[in-house]
């Protein structure tokens, strides 16, 4: 199962590689949108980005999938500043998991700076609300807090 995800994800990553511009491929970090490769498409008018790894052992395999929509409101060339909306599940499929799933939403604004060339480097401050189901105890409550996000991407 995980050769078969880390082939699809390679077959995924080469593919996007040969779309038109304002591509990206990358790794991100965070909670709101997920984390681990990232795939990235940021025009003049709206951008999106897909996040989703699998990582773990046969007892504890987890798989973080996440999506955030992005709207830029300042641009200066080499920096972009945006407000945007993020939602993430993350599931563990192992062997010993009680196959909750965890989902998380989040908005707020970011930055994204070119470091050098087609290297670009995103700061994101959302407002994240994270087990918006209540899946982990029906007695505990969803925790809401600004957790911060970053990436770092390679634009085609």
């Amino acid at each position: 199962m995980k050769k078969k995800i880390f082939i699809l994800l390679i077959i995924i990553m080469i593919t996007i590689s040969w779309a038109e511009p304002n591509h990206n491929l990358g790794i991100a970090l965070g909670v709101a949108s997920g984390a681990g490769f990232s795939y990235r498409h940021f025009n003049d008018t709206f951008g999106y980005q897909i996040n989703f790894v699998a990582i773990g052992t046969k007892k504890n395999f987890y798989v973080p999938i996440g999506f955030k929509a992005m709207r830029p409101f300042h641009d200066i060339g080499f920096s972009k500043a945006y407000y945007f909306a993020a939602s993430s599940v993350l599931v563990d499929i192992g062997v010993e998991s009680d196959n909750k799933p965890l989902f998380s939403i989040g908005g707020g604004i970011g930055m994204e700076y070119t470091i050098k060339g087609n290297l670009k480097f995103s700061l994101d401050l959302p407002l994240t609300i994270v087990d918006i189901f209540k899946t982990s105890s029906e007695e505990t409550r969803s925790i809401i807090f600004p957790i911060p996000e970053i990436s770092l991407h390679y634009n085609f």
